[in-house]
C-alpha cells in the first residue's frame, strides 16, 4: 500500500506478452497454435500373387497347410510343442499323402533320427507311432538298411 491511504495501481502494460487466457470449469481446454496432427490413415494392399495362402504350387500339404520341408524343419525345433506339433503334422501329411512315404524316405529318416533320443518323452512317443505306422510301413525293409547305422547310432 502506498502512503496516506492511496492505493496502488497496477502498470497496465508490463506482463501483457505473459498473459494467461483463463478457461471455463468443465470446458475442453483448445490446442494450441504449434499442436502438431499425429493422425494417419492405413489401407490393406491385395496381392493375389503373394498371397500366403494360396495352393504350394501342386505339393502335398497337411491340415494345416504346412508342406513336407517346413513339417520337417518344425520336427527339429527347440521347443518341445513345436517338435511335438510337427510330427504330428508329418502324420496327417504321410496319410494324406502316403506315396510321399517311398519319394522323401532318406530325407524324412535323416531328419527324424535325432528325434529317437529327444529329451522330451512325448516326442519321443509321437515319433514312434509316425515311424511304426507311416515311415517303416510305406517304406519297407529293403530301403530302410543304409540307414540303420544312422537310427542306431542315437539309440
Amino acid at each position: 500500500m502506498a502512503k496516506g491511504g492511496q492505493k496502488r495501481k497496477k502498470n497496465p502494460g508490463v506482463g501483457i506478452d505473459f498473459k494467461r487466457a483463463k478457461h471455463k470449469v468443465g470446458r475442453a481446454v483448445p490446442k494450441g497454435n504449434n499442436d502438431t496432427s499425429v493422425a494417419f490413415r492405413s489401407h490393406a494392399i491385395s496381392l493375389p500373387s503373394q498371397s500366403v495362402a494360396e495352393d504350394r504350387g501342386g505339393a502335398p500339404v497337411s491340415s494345416h497347410n504346412l508342406t513336407l520341408k517346413e513339417l520337417l524343419v518344425q520336427s527339429g525345433h527347440y521347443s518341445e510343442r513345436t517338435r511335438l506339433a510337427g510330427l504330428h503334422g508329418l502324420g496327417d501329411l504321410l496319410t494324406r499323402h502316403p506315396q510321399q512315404v517311398p519319394r522323401n524316405a532318406a530325407q524324412l529318416l535323416e531328419t527324424l533320427a535325432p528325434r529317437v533320443s529327444d529329451v522330451d518323452g512325448s516326442v519321443r512317443k509321437a515319433l514312434l507311432e509316425l515311424l511304426t505306422g507311416q515311415v517303416l510301413a510305406g517304406v519297407g525293409p529293403r530301403a530302410v538298411q543304409p540307414f540303420l547305422p544312422l537310427l542306431m547310432a542315437h539309440v
